[in-house]
């Protein structure tokens, strides 16, 4: 009307109008393929749009996070950042995420924050799934950031479909598919059962692979746990073969525990350190480990 400022500004790359949020000093507004600011200019028109990014839009209405002055948000095709400049996340996890995702049901991904550990989630419907099953995580506070991820196994429900981040009414709160509320980061147990978990290494070698290597001790290092955590040496002599382990693997490390007696040769090794012995709220923490190594003929 005559009487008031309202108006409209048409956002030229899009058909859809997804999600906006508050950034510093600006609101980012996402389209279904684009990224723009809206900053207030005063005058008659009151505010300024401005489009920062094109081929970048949200793959779904809850598909990005804003904290502070940078957002994080999962596209069509990558995961994306913007801190100034619109760019692609280096994201090592990418295939693993976008090739097992549900695209019909792309509309339940769901970003959430959890700003008490500089992380930033989003869960989705894996193939073949029609509610979320799954989840990747990055540790935006890290250099680089530090991506993980994980599904729903074992009867274990770790994806969310809500999720309520920190404040001052206590810890997260989130939602499972089947209705469950879920009070996250207290205790280090899962509802007082044994909280399944798992760190697992890339393959490493020697020589550029051209050697067998042989491992024979491993030297934990400044570790702090209130239980014994599990420790397994994976060895393979061609990229291809099954893994193989020693028959006494797992190793059981504890506070005290000096040196593992290891014997696993192959071309690659790789560790995992899981709860696979089953230990019930205990915390670890542990510094870099120490493998004895040798060089073992060449295959």
């Amino acid at each position: 009307a005559a009487g008031n400022a309202a108006g409209s500004y048409p956002l030229t790359d899009g058909s859809a109008i997804l999600w906006g949020g508050r950034a510093s000093q600006q609101i980012l507004i996402w389209t279904d393929t684009s990224l723009w600011a809206m900053n207030y200019i005063g005058g008659t028109l009151i505010y300024g749009f401005v489009q920062l990014g094109s081929k970048c839009g949200l793959i779904s209405p809850l598909g990005a996070a804003i904290v502070g002055s940078i957002a994080i948000w999962m596209s069509g095709l990558t995961f994306m950042w913007y801190n100034g400049t619109v760019q692609e996340l280096d994201c090592p996890v990418r295939d693993i995420v976008y090739k097992n995702l549900n695209l019909a049901q792309a509309s339940k991904i769901v970003c959430s924050t959890n700003t008490q550990f500089s992380e930033i989630r989003w869960d989705y419907p894996s193939l073949g799934a029609t509610e979320n099953d799954s989840y990747v995580i990055v540790h935006y506070g890290a250099q680089p950031m530090e991506w993980t991820f994980g599904t729903n196994s074992g009867g274990v429900i770790v994806a969310r479909t809500a999720w309520t981040d920190y404040s001052v009414f206590g810890n997260p709160i989130a939602v499972d598919a089947s209705g469950n509320l879920w009070f996250h980061e207290s205790g280090y147990s899962a509802n007082g059962v044994a909280l399944p978990w798992l760190i697992e290494t890339s393959e490493f070698d020697i020589t550029d692979g051209q050697d067998i290597m042989f491992c024979d001790q491993i030297i934990p290092d400044q570790v702090l746990t209130g239980g014994p955590i599990a420790i397994w040496v994976y060895a393979q002599r061609y990229p291809n073969d099954p893994v193989v382990y020693p028959t006494d693997e797992p190793y059981t490390v504890t506070s005290s525990t000096q040196v593992i007696p290891a014997r696993s040769r192959g071309r690659q090794l790789s560790l995992r350190i899981d709860n696979s012995l089953g230990s019930i709220g205990v915390f670890w923490r542990m510094g870099a480990l120490r493998l004895r190594i040798a060089p073992d003929g060449r295959g």
